[in-house]
């Protein structure tokens, strides 16, 4: 099993701007971590890339998600997850 811990850059953007409903729309929530600078954003996407490219199983990513994020986008959390990359990379 995957351990979370492996993606602390992730965890802190999603704690930190994803959590309780951070900003009025999801983008608006994604977009926020923009603000940190190019380093953080990058930071972030390497870590996501590496878990999206992980062999886990949905219940995972659900998990992972519920845990951090009070958004969500599509009907799993690996889109939620692929939504969040996509913004982030606009």
């Amino acid at each position: 099993m995957l351990s979370e811990t492996a993606y602390p850059h992730l965890v802190e953007f999603m704690e930190k701007c994803l959590y309780q409903s951070a900003a009025p729309t999801f983008r608006d929530a994604i977009l926020a971590w923009k603000q940190c600078g190019e380093a953080s954003v990058r930071d972030v996407l390497t870590e996501l890339n590496g878990l999206l490219s992980e062999s886990a199983s949905e219940p995972f990513f659900t998990q992972f998600v519920d845990k951090h994020c009070d958004y969500t986008y599509g009907n799993s959390a690996r889109t939620t997850l692929e939504y969040i990359k996509g913004v982030l990379m606009s």
